[in-house]
């Protein structure tokens, strides 16, 4: 796949209300920065930049000073409300050198496990390659159509593209097939039921009954002397 290129401009200025007014502009700040070469801030189109992002392109050329420098797009920032870019960091590559990203994971396919009544979770999202720029993928595929319940993938059974190496444990866990937790659950409880607790459950439910019981003639006992008492009292006043 060919490298998307992108337009720069040197950006002189620095601060919040350049920022701003550049953003007004449709540009975003940006750093480009490598190894061994100097940090350059430059100005980079807002627009272009979002469709080179929805490509899933992330090797790009950087047009710095009319010369095209192959870049790698480390990290975007966007606004936290409208979602839009405002701000970038490029990595200047060298096409003979190893470089370590980290790539997103396309589950393809639909697990055996679903029909014995399992649920699919994936566990990562996204892993770290290592490979030279031309050959890194803009996503690594992960087949999934083989897992029956109960079963699981890890790293070191993930397919990846020709010169590309996995970088990690490779018993990481990228996605398993299992019961629904409700299940289990409902498993558990069905299991743990006797018939002992509901019999302790209905003696303690008749011993409150005989406490109530025991309690409300007593109640009724000391009431009578109580309006004796009163009625004494009025003849008195008689």
């Amino acid at each position: 796949m060919a490298r998307l290129k992108l337009k720069t401009e040197p950006r002189a200025t620095m601060g919040t209300n350049a920022s701003r007014h550049a953003r007004a502009e449709g540009k975003v700040p940006a750093v480009l920065y490598g190894k061994g070469e100097p940090t350059q801030h430059l100005w980079v189109d807002g627009h272009a930049l979002e469709i080179a992002i929805r490509s899933g392109g992330r090797m790009l050329d950087l047009e710095v000073s009319g010369k095209a420098q192959p870049s790698f797009l480390r990290e975007v920032q966007r606004d936290a409300i409208e979602d839009t870019l405002i701000h970038a960091d490029f990595h200047h590559v060298r096409m003979d050198q190893v470089l370590r990203a980290r790539v997103p994971l396309h589950f393809k396919g639909v697990a055996a496990g679903i029909l014995e009544g399992g649920i699919v979770t994936q566990i990562l999202h996204e892993i770290t390659v290592e490979c030279l720029p031309a050959d890194l993928p803009e996503a690594v595929d992960c087949p999934i159509a083989h897992l029956k319940l109960d079963q699981a993938m890890h790293l070191k059974d993930l397919p990846l593209p020709p010169r590309v190496k996995a970088v990690g444990e490779p018993e990481i866990l990228l996605v398993h097939v299992q019961k629904p937790k409700e299940a289990l659950l409902a498993a558990a409880t069905a299991e743990g039921e006797t018939k002992e607790p509901e019999l302790i459950r209905k003696e303690r439910a008749e011993g409150e009954g005989d406490e109530k019981d025991e309690k409300k003639p007593a109640e009724g006992k000391a009431a009578k002397p109580a309006e004796e008492e009163k009625g004494k009292e009025k003849e008195k006043k008689k």
